[in-house]
């Protein structure tokens, strides 16, 4: 099998990354801060101040749109590199006590193992 990183992740019309998530900046990946409507916050992965992709006021991204991300093309590094499918292997192989204190904790974290599961169904990583 060759490795997520030769093909463009199969996402269709998901949308699933795009709404209620916070799209962090990595200005040390290429992203460029000016060109994004972004929004000062604190990343709870560092506990530090980040910037982050404007949300419209339901909760989804500033560039999300009906036909999808108006800014496909030029879309943050964090955008290109994740893979539910990816997510889904990660996840199954942490302890069960680990994955299900996740799935309590965390927003969307039972969904997102489950797109990448059905994902990971149709297109094998």
């Amino acid at each position: 099998m060759k490795s997520v990183e030769n093909y463009a992740v199969p996402c269709g019309s998901c949308q699933h990354c795009c709404k209620h998530e916070w799209i962090f900046l990595k200005p040390e990946e290429g992203d460029v801060i000016e060109l994004y409507e972004t929004v000062d916050i604190i990343s709870p992965g560092t506990g530090r101040p980040a910037k982050a992709l404007a949300h419209k006021p339901n909760g989804d991204c500033i560039y999300l749109s009906a036909s999808g991300c108006t800014i496909h093309g030029r879309h943050p590094a964090v955008c290109r590199a994740f893979d539910c499918r990816r997510f889904f292997l990660q996840v199954r192989n942490l302890p069960r006590t680990e994955r299900r204190r996740q799935m309590r904790e965390v927003t969307r974290f039972q969904e997102t193992f489950d797109i990448g599961k059905r994902m990971q169904d149709d297109f094998p990583v």
